[in-house]
């Protein structure tokens, strides 16, 4: 199917972030899916939340921005709405939580904060955060466990300080056209060197498409059936004669 990320171990195939995710927790028994059933079904919970709500409003919200998407103000709006809608929701949840489910790290908050991450770098800025203690803890806490630190390089990111604005493509300016240089004024001759210059004109040759014939005679329906466009049908025209 052409499909990206994708899962491949002996005959068995998969796609779909979540469900490779999901498999590769239960495979490694890393506790990442919680201590319970119940706990599991909340870490798909927030993990599908993740994927499916908080990310698609972020990214049409920043990615216009960027230039990574065209840009429309009235839809960027909308998905910025949007999305400080879940980041309030999940703000209020993380008010009495260190992680979304349980006493530790799981899927689901891996998902969020990776997530939260292209946020912090392009349109949770420093206003935003100030007003968000909540959830800039609990990220700052996920992208600090071992493993998702080694992920990152072991290097800090820098949170953007101003939200990125959009900043239009600058026009190209057309190069103005040169005046003609004027023609140079010819000399005045006499009278009697007019008189000897004057000779019949020359017969003028014939141009090579009379040679065709009557119009009658040219293939004009094959030639529009042939060309897909008028422009094109004149090129062909002009290259037989």
């Amino acid at each position: 199917m052409q499909q990206v990320p994708a899962l491949e171990k002996g005959d068995y195939k998969l796609t779909e972030a979540l469900a490779i995710a999901s498999y590769l927790a239960q495979e490694n028994k890393s506790g990442l899916l919680g201590a319970s059933k119940e706990d599991a079904a909340d870490v798909l919970r927030w993990a599908s939340w993740a994927n499916a709500d908080l990310l698609p409003s972020l990214a049409a919200w920043f990615r216009p921005l960027t230039g990574a998407a065209p840009y429309q103000k009235p839809a960027v709006e909308a998905a910025k709405a949007k999305a400080v809608k879940h980041l309030e929701y999940l703000e209020k949840t993380l008010a009495s939580r260190t992680f979304l489910v349980g006493e530790r790290v799981t899927l689901g908050d891996v998902f969020v904060a990776s997530v939260l991450f292209r946020g912090f770098e392009n349109v949770l800025d420093a206003e935003w955060r100030k007003a968000n203690p909540n959830t800039v803890r609990y990220w700052q806490t996920v992208i600090h466990q071992q493993p998702f630190f080694e992920v990152l390089g072991k290097v800090e990111p820098t949170p953007v300080e101003t939200a990125v604005v959009y900043t239009p493509p600058k026009k190209e300016a057309k190069p103005k056209a040169e005046a003609p240089a004027a023609a140079p004024k010819k000399e005045a001759k006499p009278a009697a060197a007019e008189e000897e210059e004057e000779a019949p004109a020359a017969p003028k040759a014939k141009h090579p498409c009379e040679a065709l014939g009557k119009p009658s005679s040219f293939p004009l329906d094959d030639f529009k059936r042939c060309a897909p466009s008028p422009a094109l049908f004149f090129v062909c025209l002009w290259a037989t004669c």
